[in-house]
């Protein structure tokens, strides 16, 4: 990481994220460091509703972390920066508008698309040349930076979206309906999820992957990242080892959700963790 920094060179980084409020610190903290590409893969989120209003939030957020650093950067008279940048579709024309955008090919250079010829999710580690890293020290944020992001660049940051999948993640946890939270049914869940964004990492020639998972103070950062590993090494690209919830990053992400209006879910995602305890039929 040092030596990158120290050639200049921004390494390219496939960033799963399971929802806005979590990547919006992981994504302050790691876009100077990085051009990332938000992969927003999650069939576990039930019901279809919540899912598109998860995605929606996410892509709010990102055109947000843009556009602010455009007008910042531009208002500080860095010519260099002062074209537009790229400007996703936002929600304002509904549900549907959002979905079409984001299976468009990336003629606009705005949005990816799933490679259509990924293998299929696979759970064995094969040996690999490739090893993972850890990300480096927070740095606490100070005065004006307190609640808003502030980028003295225009970030390199798009979106890369999967199609909603639920069935894919019930039949990976079929038998383990009654897991109790943070038990083998969550393991399983990471392990679809980062097994497919190392799949998307190496078929799009990612320098590395990673994951917002580890910002939540309710998640098993040390099984996750044992995941991320393993599945890296299958996929022979590198995986980013993270505990973001660490120096305060948890509470960062809570002061930028407030800060951002983001919508912030009272449950994981799953049918099986809902308040209600509403399973699908």
């Amino acid at each position: 990481m040092r030596e990158l920094q120290e050639k200049g060179e921004k390494p390219r980084l496939l960033l799963h994220s399971c929802c806005g409020p979590c990547s919006s610190s992981v994504l302050e903290y790691l876009l100077p460091y990085f051009r990332i590409s938000v992969f927003y893969y999650n069939p576990n989120i039930y019901p279809r509703e919540e899912y598109e209003h998860r995605k929606r939030e996410q892509l709010r957020l990102i055109q947000t972390i843009k556009d602010e650093a455009h007008l910042r950067v531009t208002r500080s008279g860095d010519k260099n920066a002062s074209a537009e940048i790229p400007r996703d579709k936002s929600d304002a024309d509904g549900l549907n508008s959002v979905d079409s955008t984001l299976h468009e090919p990336e003629a606009a250079g705005t949005f990816g698309a799933v490679p259509s010829d990924l293998p299929a999710v696979m759970t064995i580690a094969v040996p690999a040349t490739v090893s993972s890293t850890a990300v480096p020290a927070r740095k606490e944020p100070a005065g004006s930076e307190a609640f808003c992001f502030n980028f003295p660049f225009v970030p390199e940051l798009d979106t890369i979206d999967a199609d909603y999948d639920p069935e894919h993640y019930f039949a990976a946890v079929k038998g383990l309906e009654n897991e109790k939270e943070g038990g083998a049914r969550c393991s399983v869940c990471f392990r679809l999820r980062l097994a497919r964004a190392a799949d998307v990492a190496a078929a799009g020639a990612y320098d590395f992957f990673a994951t917002t998972l580890t910002v939540s103070p309710y998640k098993n950062a040390p099984l996750i990242n044992a995941i991320g590993e393993e599945e890296g090494e299958r996929a022979r690209v590198a995986y980013l080892a993270s505990d973001f919830k660490k120096k305060n990053g948890a509470l960062r992400s809570n002061q930028l959700s407030k800060a951002y209006g983001l919508y912030r879910q009272d449950y994981c995602g799953c049918a099986f963790s809902r308040p209600s305890q509403t399973e699908p039929s």
